[in-house]
């Protein structure tokens, strides 16, 4: 084998410095990768280390052997076939170091076919530096690339091509990925357009995507699960009285402070400035919190306002809120009105006050020569078709007539007073009023922020 190669190698018709000729083609050179460990260096500064060996091919047609009576079928050398053959100058252009690895030597190992096929294979440790974007952190999705560059020739020369079966393997026991698990592998390939010293050159490249995918279940228990309970935790004060001033106060202090102590701290977030999905969830149970103390002050303050009722002119839950701004009290115009032409001494109310009658009486209303209405009872009697009827004055209708007057006037007033204290709060029960809206209003808010904030994150 010794002789064989350095017969091949010899100086008079191989020159190691000029790569193969290839009919006025570009050369391909195919690739091959083994993974067979890899992890990941940082959790938001994202970087992959990777172990791998790395399979080149080409056709070298000086090194073919198979018209020669060797009986050798496969030519196999590490450092001095290495020394003596063309070799592509392949580079990573995304790394941060990196190493051929071997326990005495480097691990370089070239095959050589009869045909002038070349295998070659060394095995490599690389820090790749991978671009992250962390917008929906925790819930998000990263890639990172191992770009593989030619080093010296452009593509009218040489080309870099991934092998046509299995161009990726990978080792799934020895994936050591702490925070992410891999999605799946790409493997693409493309053209690097360079201008340089006024002439544009085209390298080929080779790309080999990792897609990674954050492990969020520490996220969820340590930070959304606890801090949906803090929100939680801040309606109990919905159940209590109004003036537990004492009580309420600490709950919803102690509950705002505890969720700004349970914010991420040390290397576990992000320190970056662009917007996440985990500051939108803490803006919001934020405001949450903060809503739960403005209305435990809201409430308080109407509570220690008096207690004097308040007039209402419905009772809606518009018109209570409406009465909180001025708890003076007042009485709405539609009950002046109605209680101006409630008087006895209205007209309206004295011909509804002519139901009460007997059948048998009739009112008869006229003006005097002031242009005041009075009334007078006329019975009437049909003695003769010619006759008019005959006005009764008589001391026991007049009683009678006082009487049913008198009791028509009790019932319209207890009906009155009866409509107005139903449109009457005071501000112990006003206060009640919005803690209990506030039970059903808060949580309901919240299940549709969860709603949208959880379909955005996780299904979007």
């Amino acid at each position: 084998e010794s002789e064989l190669f350095a017969y091949l190698t010899d100086s008079c018709r191989y020159d190691k410095f000029k790569k193969p000729y290839s009919e006025n083609q570009p050369m391909i050179v195919k690739a091959k990768i083994y993974v067979y460990y890899f992890k990941t260096t940082s959790s938001f500064k994202l970087g992959i280390e990777v172990q791998m060996l790395l399979e080149l091919k080409w056709e070298d047609p000086r090194l073919r052997y198979s018209d020669l009576d060797t009986g050798i079928s496969l030519l196999i050398g590490e450092k001095f076939l290495f020394n003596n053959i063309w070799i592509p100058h392949i580079f990573m252009t995304n790394e941060k170091n990196s190493l051929v690895l071997g326990p005495l030597r480097k691990d370089d190992l070239i095959s050589v076919l009869p045909s002038g096929t070349v295998l070659f294979t060394t095995r490599l440790r690389s820090s790749l530096v991978c671009q992250s974007y962390v917008g929906k952190f925790p819930f998000d999705k990263q890639t990172c690339d191992l770009v593989m560059d030619s080093w010296r020739y452009n593509t009218s020369a040489l080309r870099l091509v991934w092998d046509e079966v299995n161009p990726v393997l990978l080792h799934w026991g020895k994936v050591g990925l702490a925070e992410f698990y891999l999605i799946h592998l790409e493997t693409m390939s493309s053209s690097d357009f360079i201008q340089r010293a006024g002439r544009a050159y085209n390298y080929s490249s080779l790309t080999l995507r990792f897609h990674l995918g954050r492990e969020y279940g520490f996220y969820l228990m340590d930070y959304y699960v606890p801090s949906c309970l803090l929100v939680i935790l801040s309606w109990v004060s919905f159940w209590q009285n109004p003036d537990a001033l004492p009580s309420r106060a600490y709950l919803g202090t102690l509950t705002m402070l505890t969720f700004i102590m349970l914010g991420w701290s040390g290397d576990s977030l992000p320190r970056t400035s662009q917007f996440m999905a985990n500051d939108i969830w803490e803006l919001s149970c934020t405001v949450f919190i903060f809503l739960s103390l403005v209305e435990f002050a809201f409430v308080n303050t109407i509570d220690r306002s008096g207690s004097d009722s308040v007039k209402l002119k419905r009772p809606t839950t518009k018109y209570i809120l409406k009465s909180t701004v001025s708890l003076t009290p007042r009485e709405p115009r539609s009950l002046n009105r109605r209680r101006v032409s409630s008087a006895p001494s209205s007209p309206e109310i004295r011909k509804h006050f002519a139901q009460f009658l007997a059948p048998d009486y009739q009112p008869d209303f006229q003006k005097n020569k002031f242009g005041i209405e009075q009334g007078t009872l006329r019975k009437r009697e049909t003695t003769n078709k010619n006759h008019s009827p005959v006005e009764i004055t008589t001391k026991k209708d007049a009683c009678d007539f006082a009487d049913k007057l008198n009791k028509a006037l009790e019932k319209v007033k207890e009906d009155e007073e009866r409509s107005v204290l139903a449109f009457m709060m005071t501000p112990q029960e006003i206060a009640q009023f919005i803690d209990e809206k506030s039970r059903i209003v808060f949580p309901v808010a919240f299940l549709i922020f969860n709603i949208i904030y959880w379909s955005s994150t996780l299904l979007l």
